[in-house]
């Protein structure tokens, strides 16, 4: 017999297939202020400083296909995909994890730029790019829904200004597209413990090398996609 925890997470993995698989026209994600689009932007000024001219270009050129993708993967129950702990290799309950989530939508990127389907092929980057930048919160390294996860979220999205960076994109991770997710979350979740108690001083702490890191680390997965087309 199915345990109570096994039911769930079936259940709530067959729902949030279903929001996964509905299509949604880009016009629907746009306007929305969030700390993924600044990843976004800074991750582009970060190509354009490091001497990736051409690949600053394409990617501007797609800017808003890129947002609409990382913005729709928020929506709806999407989010619980969104967590990877690089101890266990697992994701939250016996959901898929954020690394196999990354894989998924950067190969749809993939065989939709071959199809000559540029609009889409950026969009799903833009899906697999969130939860790139979404293991830099060290709760999504933790599997944690709760914590102080929201008000360490709100801190940054109020001060993100306050740690941009425009150079020095982090490249060579791997040729693996899910250990860009992994490698993140390896770094991230060192500073879960520092979160808890919403101190300012230590999400400043937390967030002065995680902020960083993941518009780096943006930089570095733009760089990885366009070395593939």
């Amino acid at each position: 017999m199915l345990n109570i925890t096994t039911m769930f997470s079936r259940f709530v993995s067959s729902t949030a297939n279903y929001f996964c698989q509905t299509p949604i026209p880009l016009q629907i994600v746009r306007g929305a202020s969030s700390t993924h689009v600044f990843h976004n932007e800074q991750g582009r000024k970060i190509l354009l400083n490091d001497g990736f001219k051409k690949e600053a270009q394409l990617f501007n050129m797609f800017s808003r296909q890129l947002d609409g993708g990382l913005i729709w993967v928020d929506k709806g129950l999407k989010s619980v995909y969104h967590y990877y702990d690089p101890d266990s290799g697992t994701g939250m309950w016996l959901l898929p994890s954020a690394a196999e989530k990354c894989s998924v939508f950067f190969n749809r990127s993939l065989a939709m730029w071959r199809s000559k389907k540029h609009n889409l092929a950026m969009f799903f980057l833009g899906a697999a790019l969130h939860l790139v930048q979404d293991l830099c919160v060290p709760h999504h390294a933790a599997c944690k829904f709760f914590d102080g996860h929201q008000e360490f979220e709100d801190w940054v999205e109020i001060r993100k200004d306050n740690y941009k960076v425009e150079s020095d994109g982090v490249y060579a991770i791997s040729d693996k597209t899910e250990e860009w997710v992994a490698d993140n979350a390896r770094l991230s979740k060192k500073y879960f413990p520092l979160l808890i108690g919403q101190s300012p001083d230590c999400s400043h702490h937390a967030a002065k090398i995680l902020l960083p890191r993941a518009q780096q680390t943006t930089a570095g997965f733009l760089k990885y996609f366009y070395d593939q087309i």
